[in-house]
């Protein structure tokens, strides 16, 4: 399993970036859970916060439809991010 890091200052950037790298591929049902919680719940023990709504919107997506159900935003997230590949 991955292992994650956030700092206290870039935090909210770090989990974006966290998540368009893990939604950009699909997964059994069972695996993308595991990767859920192994993320979100790195992201609460090391800020003490509650990640951001929308891309916990994201991940809720991508759980039930895949990467088809990824936003727009999203999409063109994965997109830029292979691009710089």
């Amino acid at each position: 399993m991955a292992s994650f890091s956030f700092d206290k200052d870039n935090h909210r950037e770090q989990f974006a970036k966290a998540v368009t790298r893990l939604v950009t591929d699909d997964y059994p049902y069972a695996e993308k859970i595991a990767k859920i919680e192994a993320l979100t719940e790195a992201y609460v023990l090391q800020t003490g916060k509650r990640p951001d709504p929308r891309e916990l919107d994201e991940l809720a997506s991508w759980l039930i439809f895949g990467t088809k159900g990824l936003s727009l935003r999203k999409k063109n997230e994965i997109k830029a991010m292979r691009d710089k590949c």
